[in-house]
């Protein structure tokens, strides 16, 4: 189990590694590291990245509580801030250098950004499939089921991503943030959607559904807003 967090966490970004010191980018990977740092952005900016994830989770969180038992989600709640803590510091940067560090530039560059995200979406989320093999109590069609759903959420998800990514001039430090804050929001309270704990699919599938509408609104209400991307070979767009 430690051994698939560690190379589900660090995986992406040791890829990234070697593949530009092979290819000779060391330059590419210094400027890739300082953009880590803390990123000046709207506090508007900050609250969609901070909040986003917690917020496509409330219409299944709502239609749940009418049939499950949430008389721990007060200590659930409580855990939210130190599992953003740990996203910040671990998942974040050991997955997102690679996702959006390393593969975005270069694929929104061949094939645009939209293509490039749920590209990026699909690998990333398939990504997961050992920790899903390894955790998950479901079988069968069942697994199945409740993966698909997880690919299209992250797909969708991964189109957020591009687009802070394009509008904060290629900051890490924002998708890093708001990979923690995905992490934290859906590791905690998604096991209180499951089929297993409601007995009813519509929460999961309700909250798939919400997050692809999220990706939707943010890509037409903002996507001509904000700074272009600093990376030259990406698009500075992604509407």
């Amino acid at each position: 189990m430690l051994l698939l967090q560690l190379l589900g966490n660090f995986g992406p970004f040791a890829a990234a590694i070697v593949l530009l010191a092979l290819s000779g980018q060391r330059r590419e990977l210094r400027g890739l590291l300082k953009r880590l740092l803390p990123h000046r952005a709207s506090p508007l900016l900050y609250a969609l990245v901070l909040f986003l994830p917690f917020v496509t989770l409330l219409p299944g969180l709502l239609y749940a509580s009418l049939f499950a038992d949430f008389s721990g989600l007060g200590l659930v709640l409580a855990g939210l801030l130190p599992a953003l803590l740990i996203g910040l510091l671990i998942s974040g940067p050991g997955e997102e250098l690679g996702w959006r560090g390393y593969a975005l530039p270069r694929l929104q560059a061949t094939y645009g950004p939209l293509a490039a995200s749920l590209l990026i979406g699909v690998v990333w989320g398939v990504w997961h499939l050992p920790i899903w093999l390894w955790s998950s109590s479901s079988g069968g069609a069942s697994f199945v089921a409740e993966f698909a759903l997880f690919v299209v959420g992250l797909s969708a998800f991964s189109v957020v991503f591009t687009w802070v990514y394009n509008h904060t001039g290629a900051s890490m430090w924002m998708v890093v943030l708001l990979h923690a804050a995905v992490t934290a929001s859906y590791n905690s309270l998604s096991v209180l959607l499951g089929p297993s704990s409601v007995g009813t699919w519509v929460p999961s599938v309700l909250t798939t559904v919400t997050v692809c509408g999220a990706a939707v609104l943010v890509v037409a209400l903002l996507g001509g807003r904000g700074d272009a991307a600093a990376d030259p070979a990406g698009d500075p767009r992604i509407a």
